[in-house]
């Protein structure tokens, strides 16, 4: 599978569909799978979310992951990477995202649905008569 940048919006409901294709750009059967998609921050040393995908159709390598605005309040406006690893019988792969055989891809989590909150601060109209007492 090779990856593009991803958007996660906070607040909302996030629904990421996924194609596995091998290197000849072909369907990937991926029949008897589990897939687990995780966000790592950039740095790589701490793990913000964790879901396992749901397969849609496995004869042509389709599946989503779905990250409910519950899911997205609570990760940092910032950005990350994700990883999807593949379970079938007793082997754990990952799923490679890139040209390099990187394990990982990058993701941009983002504020755009829901802005963070930016206090007001007050505001006095001096008057002809000079400050108000």
């Amino acid at each position: 599978m090779y990856s593009k940048k991803l958007t996660i919006n906070k607040g909302v409901d996030n629904v990421i569909l996924f194609e596995f294709v091998n290197q000849d750009q072909k369907p990937v059967n991926i029949t008897g799978s589990d897939l687990m998609f995780r966000l790592i921050n950039l740095q790589g040393d701490v793990q913000l979310l964790e879901k396992p995908m749901v397969i849609l159709n496995a004869l042509t390598g389709r599946a989503k992951v779905t990250l409910s605005a519950g899911d997205t309040t609570a990760l940092p406006t910032e950005p990350a990477s994700y990883s999807i690893d593949r379970i079938s019988g007793n082997l754990t792969e990952a799923v490679f995202v890139d040209a390099q055989a990187q394990a990982r891809a990058d993701v941009d989590i983002q504020d755009s649905v829901l802005p963070a909150f930016v206090p007001s601060h007050t505001v006095t109209i001096p008057t002809i008569y000079g400050p108000e007492i």
